[in-house]
């Protein structure tokens, strides 16, 4: 007797911690993507960039990694990343509610460099005909028109050597500016802090440009020497732009240039209609099985039933425990 009161105690025990681990179902279950909706995205990852200082063997892993740090950036409920194959990365965002703002994030390579103007108008005049210099870029500042599309406004000549690049920074947060307009700071470690200041010292009253994939984004003067490792990022950013310039650098900049050869997207209405499907077939299988375990067994039947119930409540129980 002693013992059935222990075996009794034990599986209650178990039916209690089951039905804990699985309620509320909406917060303890987890849905795949094709169920709670997303994106799903294959990456192919091409030629690395020149500056990146990476193998071709370790590219692709270099790349996925990077990315992984994007994702994370972006609050994604457990995503997955997966490589496939030797140039190729699966990316799941279950739950993703913007997927544009999702792929522009995933898919720039935000390389970032400091770089300075030339300051000689003969030279600047020079390469716009068509002759740069040696040493030198022509690149452009581009600002959105009323349509909203970017159109190149003003060519500077800089020199192609970078003197600070994206792999110099700490951290890159949004901020605002003086009439609350959105902007990206900039932290550089420490040792491209004392570099950063040490630029700026010897280079008041030049332009220094802030370049991100090869266009310019701001071309500052530089008034005074700047201690202290920080630098800023202006321009007519929205706080959209702007947060997610900040996420993208923060993550780092890819190595490599990627392309997606694959994009699928699942709206979260066919993903409701799919758990709804399921849940109506759940039960309609469930009452025919015990229908007939009824009419055939009578009592035993529903013994039978209610064991069944059990189980499956421990295997719920089981299941949600381990997010399987």
């Amino acid at each position: 007797m002693k013992g059935l009161y222990f075996r009794l105690v034990g599986v209650l025990a178990i039916i209690g911690l089951s039905f804990w681990a699985f309620w509320p179902p909406k917060d303890k279950v987890k849905l795949g993507l094709d169920l709670q909706g997303g994106m799903q995205l294959v990456l192919q990852v091409k030629s690395p960039i020149e500056t990146a200082n990476v193998s071709a063997t370790n590219l692709t892993d270099r790349t996925m990694e990077i990315i992984r740090n994007r994702v994370d950036s972006l609050g994604v409920a457990e995503p997955l990343l997966q490589k496939v194959g030797a140039d190729r990365i699966m990316v799941q965002l279950p739950g993703i509610e913007n997927s544009e703002r999702a792929l522009e994030v995933l898919g720039k390579t935000a390389f970032l460099e400091f770089k300075l103007v030339e300051d000689n108008p003969d030279l600047t005049k020079e390469a716009l005909a068509g002759n740069v210099p040696a040493g030198y870029q022509l690149l452009y500042e581009y600002e959105k028109d009323t349509r909203g599309i970017s159109q190149p406004s003003a060519p500077f000549l800089i020199q192609a050597e970078p003197l600070l690049t994206g792999q110099d920074l700490k951290n890159a947060r949004l901020g605002y500016a003086e009439g609350a307009l959105p902007v990206v700071d900039l932290e550089f470690n420490s040792a491209a802090g004392k570099k950063f200041a040490e630029i700026t010292a010897t280079n008041v009253n030049r332009r220094l440009a802030i370049v991100l994939d090869g266009i310019i984004q701001s071309a500052p003067v530089i008034r005074e020497r700047i201690p202290g490792g920080r630098a800023q990022i202006s321009g007519r950013f929205t706080t959209q732009e702007a947060d997610t310039l900040a996420k993208i650098l923060d993550a780092g900049a890819l190595p490599a240039k990627i392309e997606v050869i694959d994009r699928t997207v699942v709206g979260p209405a066919l993903g409701r209609d799919s758990i709804n499907s399921g849940i109506k077939a759940s039960l309609m299988g469930s009452i025919m099985v015990v229908a007939f375990m009824l009419l055939y067994y009578t009592a035993g039947g529903l013994v039978a039933d209610f064991a069944l119930a059990l189980n499956i409540l421990i295997l719920l129980g089981f299941l949600a425990y381990f997010r399987a």
